[in-house]
């Protein structure tokens, strides 16, 4: 029936496409906010069977997943500064800074680069063009219905745009999938099954005797792409953790132009929606309790696009779907999974995991048992972006076991039992189990403010309550425990202690917290909790908290002295200026703890004390890029001790190496008064993560480079000025205007007034040919700098200018009449006119 024959000669004219169908649903962030959409199984089974495989094949090895320059098109979360985000390590990637002494600001260029003008880029002779996944996808929805009745016709017309695009058949693989997930199967007919049409195969489909994966399968061989059918095991909507089995399935791969590329068409094509398997109570949601049962629900299979399993990373796709046959995993060998017992125990990892940038760092299976009470689960976030993201959560226990939760009453609070805590790019949820059971925990994220998206699922097994300890003393509600985005963003910046754990001597039962303040006017409150009685209560001793504001450093130090051994919650709130609410706002959460609290070894302790104090000095500006020197050598004796890089101290000091560095560097453009090399470091500063922390410096750059603008403008008036001053020279008796004029000039340039009563003494300053470039009038005027003009100058010069007006300046001598409006204007760009 040539189901597998050659690709089809395509013919000279291609059908006008008549308006295009109701597109299908495409998947966005809100899908997976909950368990609102899920991948399913395609229960269908091939009546028709066709080769796996055909000989000749490239052998599957594992292929560049960027590999051909072709941009991922797909980003879970529409916040471009988080999407885009870099590394602080990565800012200063080029010097552009030079050291104090080496700063010669007389021999400084003045000029001015001009804005770059966007280049139109046109390909080099003979390259091909790339078409966008967008340029193709609304060309396949525009296929008209009569394409399905040849597969030459529906191919010729998907591949038309790409006869000279650079990656045909990448596109190729593209513009079919996209097609089939525009075909409906409800509500429609496709006629009389067969092998020999589009339509004889949706026909297929929609009778439940075909499944996607052989469909599309068809499709791409009809298309001239090798396509090959991949059989394995998934995690789908009926799965859970800790299943001990999971269903098989199949899927596709093509080999496009860098290797061969994973395509689940049935999974890009249809989804799961209103999908809940049940049998659970959830007790707690962000530190909130509640009893919650989840209800059953089957779900509706309708389309969509789920843009995710189109070509997806294999070394993500392996959490979801694993090849029986290793080699067709087209993982690097050090990720093969070599068996589906292997599969089922891995982690169940979401994609929008990875998509926010995470590595799970504990154990990497979906069954955690606990130890003595306690689980433990460590994901590390992309050092770029991790200050954006807040983490949330759920925990739900089995519904045949939850009847040991009972409604809480005003006097009992069974929540507080996950410690959702960060440190840098490290998350932490230790969770701590007052009773036996099965539990599952479901972790959600994604930046400040945007959707938070299922990114993974664990079961807990408890089979020993925690003994000796409490549950939380505070509630983290949304934001959790440790400095993050929500106290960024109320003003708290660059923390001394960036982890939600603070581990105290049971001894001293004293610590502080330093930030940096964006504004000294900000209102800060901090309260501590703990367990008095067995029951949580605020400590109302004024001695336990003590907040004060260093205002020649810009910070804020709140120490905290606990009465006793223990855990204790320390919440900080702002007030907002206009706020009438007078308990704030709760932005930040630590867990203090003497039992978290591990003793170190002298050497330890000798390092950390040096790197502390190494951070804390307060040196004067010229001394900055010592401190830096400083502190990295102190991390690096760090290190040699062991101190792991998650430590407090090595992230508060790397944060504060970037601080003196963007410092530094905006400093360095106030020395320079470079335009190109203020614009730099401020597009450089833009994108540093505690720039707000640099709010003062920031402005008073960008208020440097206005001033440059606006008076080097004025500099490069002066040259057209030369022919004007040697007339001016030239007059034996100046009239009251001229002398007025040019006694104006002198003194906004810092001559004396008194010096300039005769016409004579203003004649010998005004020629060039007695004076150096540096002390000439033409000079000064060409290198004129808004800060070398005090206020008793500028007055002076007012006063004596507007003796006259312009008009009559100009009345009188054209050439005067120009340096009369040249000191005019800067007179008025000095005062921001």
């Amino acid at each position: 029936m040539g189901c597998f024959s050659s690709k089809i000669p395509v013919r000279a004219s291609t059908p006008k496409p008549l308006p295009p169908p109701t597109p299908p649903r495409r998947e966005t962030t809100e899908d997976f906010k909950s368990t609102h959409v899920n991948i399913q199984i395609d229960t269908r089974t091939d009546e028709n069977k066709i080769p796996e495989r055909v000989q000749g094949y490239p052998n599957p090895t594992p292929s560049s997943h960027s590999n051909g320059n072709i941009p991922r098109r797909h980003h879970w979360f529409k916040d471009d500064k988080f999407n885009n985000a870099s590394d602080d390590a990565d800012l200063f990637t080029t010097e552009i800074a030079v050291d104090d002494d080496d700063i010669d600001l007389d021999t400084m260029s003045d000029e001015i680069p001009e804005p770059v003008k966007p280049k139109r880029i046109r390909p080099a002779s003979g390259v091909k063009p790339v078409l966008s996944y967008d340029e193709i996808d609304g060309h396949a929805k525009q296929a008209d219905a009569h394409l399905l009745d040849s597969f030459q016709d529906l191919v010729e017309y998907l591949t038309e745009p790409l006869s000279s695009d650079k990656y045909p058949k990448t596109k190729t693989a593209r513009a079919i999938v996209v097609w089939l997930s525009q075909q409906k199967l409800e509500g429609v007919s496709y006629g009389e099954k067969n092998l020999d049409t589009p339509r004889g195969l949706l026909q297929y489909i929609k009778e439940d005797r075909m499944t996607y994966t052989t469909c599309y399968t068809i499709l791409c061989r009809k298309a001239g792409l090798q396509c090959v059918t991949i059989k394995g095991h998934v995690k789908a909507a009926s799965y859970e953790p800790g299943d001990e089995s999971v269903p098989s399935s199949s899927w596709c791969a093509v080999y496009v132009e860098y290797g061969w590329q994973i395509v689940h068409p049935f999974w890009v094509c249809r989804a799961l929606f209103g999908h809940n398997l049940g049998g659970w109570i959830k007790v707690e949601k962000d530190g909130k309790s509640m009893r919650k049962s989840e209800k059953a629900s089957s779900g509706v299979e309708r389309n969509t696009f789920t843009e995710r399993y189109f070509m997806p990373n294999p070394e993500e796709f392996i959490y979801e779907c694993c090849a029986s046959e290793k080699e067709w995993q087209l993982v690097h060998p050090r990720s093969v999974v070599s068996s589906v017992q292997e599969f089922v125990q891995k982690a169940y990892l979401f994609p929008p995991f990875f998509g926010v940038g995470f590595k799970l760092v504990s154990d990497p299976k979906c069954v955690l048992n606990s130890k003595d009470g306690f689980c433990k689960i460590e994901m590390k976030a992309r050092t770029a972006n991790a200050h954006m993201v807040v983490l949330k959560y759920e925990l739900f226990k089995k519904e045949q076991e939850a009847d040991s939760y009972t409604t809480p009453n005003k006097d009992e609070d069974v929540a507080r039992m996950v410690f959702n805590s960060r440190a840098g790019e490290m998350f932490t949820f230790d969770i701590r189990f007052p009773k036996t059971g099965i539990y599952k925990l479901v972790i959600y994220g994604g930046p400040h403010k945007s959707a938070s998206l299922r990114l993974c699922e664990f079961k807990l097994v408890c089979d020993k309550e925690m003994v000796g300890r409490n549950l939380l003393p505070l509630e983290g509600a949304d934001i959790g425990w440790g400095p993050g985005p929500v106290s960024v963003e109320a003003g708290l910046l660059m923390p001394s202690k960036p982890s939600g754990l603070i581990p105290v001597n049971e001894k001293e039962k004293k610590t502080e917290v330093k930030f940096q303040l964006r504004d000294m006017g900000d209102k800060y409150s901090a309260v501590v909790h703990g367990e008095v009685g067995g029951r949580r209560k605020q400590l109302e001793d004024d001695n336990v908290v003590d907040i004060k504001k260093n205002k020649q450093l810009h910070q804020i130090i709140i120490i905290v002295k606990i009465p006793d051994k223990g855990e204790y919650g320390l919440s900080i709130q702002h007030m907002a200026a206009k706020s009438r609410d007078k308990q704030g706002t709760n932005v930040c959460n630590y867990l203090i703890s003497t039992i978290a609290h591990k003793p170190e070894h002298a050497n330890v302790r000798n390092a950390k004390k040096k790197l502390s104090d190494a951070v804390a000095e307060n040196v004067e500006p010229r001394r900055w890029k010592q401190q830096i020197s400083e502190i990295q050598s102190c991390i690096e004796r760090c290190k040699k001790e062991k101190v792991s890089d998650t430590d407090d101290e090595i992230i508060a000091a790397n944060a504060m190496v970037w601080f003196l560095t963007c410092k530094d560097k905006l400093r360095d453009c106030v020395l320079r008064r470079n335009l190109h090399v203020i614009r730099k470091t401020l597009q450089i500063v833009s994108l540093y993560k505690n720039q707000d922390a640099l709010t003062k410096e920031i402005k008073e750059v960008k208020e440097l480079e206005e001033d440059i603008v606006a008076l080097r403008g004025f500099a490069r008036q002066v040259p057209k000025l030369e022919e004007a001053n040697k007339e001016i020279v030239a007059l034996k008796h100046a009239p009251d205007e001229v002398h007025n004029t040019f006694k104006a000039l002198l003194v906004l340039l810092g001559d004396s007034e008194n010096s300039l009563g005769e016409w004579s003494d203003i004649q010998a300053r005004m020629k060039s040919s007695t004076h150096t470039v540096e002390t000439s009038i033409l000079g000064k005027m060409g290198r004129i700098q808004r800060q070398e003009i005090n206020q008793d100058r500028l007055e002076k010069a007012v006063r004596i200018l507007h003796r006259y007006t312009e008009d009559q300046v100009r009345k009188v001598n054209g050439d005067a009449h120009s340096f009369y409006s040249w000191i005019e204007n800067v007179i008025n760009v000095h005062d921001g006119k």
